[in-house]
């Protein structure tokens, strides 16, 4: 993923990663950034919460979803990072 998004010139800033899903949703919720996360995930713990776009082309078998806090405005690497995932 981030070697398609250097060929597409976006280099995203990736300041934190974790395996544990939930965290990752909190944060997400208390607007702290975006994530990349499988739907199945986002519909069980994250239903109604957020806002998604998915991804058209991604590189592995799973449906990923890039989601947020609903109804809030993203800062502007995030905001970057939403806009070229709904393009690729």
């Amino acid at each position: 993923m981030l070697q398609r998004c250097a060929e597409a010139g976006f280099v995203p800033q990736v300041t934190f990663t974790s395996s544990l899903w939930d965290l990752l949703l909190e944060m997400v919720a208390e607007n702290k950034g975006v994530i990349i996360i499988c739907r199945p995930l986002v519909e069980k713990l994250y239903s109604g919460r957020g806002g998604c776009v998915p991804l058209k082309k991604p590189e592995f078998p799973w449906t990923l979803w890039l989601i947020t806090k609903k109804n809030r405005s993203l800062p502007g690497a995030a905001k970057s990072l939403w806009d070229f995932c709904a393009k690729v």
